[in-house]
């Protein structure tokens, strides 16, 4: 078990009841952060809760009254949230490597390198050296 922070759970039920655009009386808050503090204790970060209460309120259709819905439900709303990372991730991989593709066939080729590289293999002058000094110590 974790040792929880009471700030934390503090910032985390001010935010939850924020998000859910309710009035709050000082007993709710009391009640939320008591709640708060037992997901923090199973071993949830506070960016972990934060995520969960802003996905449920904002891409479900899911009426809060209770913080007591994001302990049930965190674990799979976790794994939505990760899905939608990486599947974020991996249209903007895709969108960067179809643009890089674009750019690559926008390069000119220097066609002036391409003739001398098969000159160079087709004649002996790329075989064939210059003396060198060290030929000198060889008398």
């Amino acid at each position: 078990m974790a040792k929880t922070n009471g700030t934390d759970a503090k910032d985390i039920a001010i935010y939850f009841l924020d998000l859910i655009e309710e009035r709050y009386t000082p007993s709710m808050v009391a009640r939320t952060i008591v709640q708060t503090k037992s997901i923090l204790k199973s071993g949830y970060t506070k960016e972990e809760i934060m995520k969960t209460i802003e996905f449920i309120v904002t891409k479900t259709n899911v009426e809060m009254y209770s913080i007591g819905y994001v302990s049930s439900s965190i674990n799979s709303i976790l794994k939505q949230i990760n899905k939608e990372e990486l599947s974020e991730t991996i249209k903007e991989e895709l969108i960067k490597f179809e643009e890089d593709k674009e750019t690559a066939k926008e390069v000119d080729v220097d066609v002036g390198s391409r003739e001398r590289n098969r000159n160079k293999v087709t004649s002996d002058e790329s075989r064939k050296r210059e003396k060198s000094y060290l030929d000198l110590f060889k008398e």
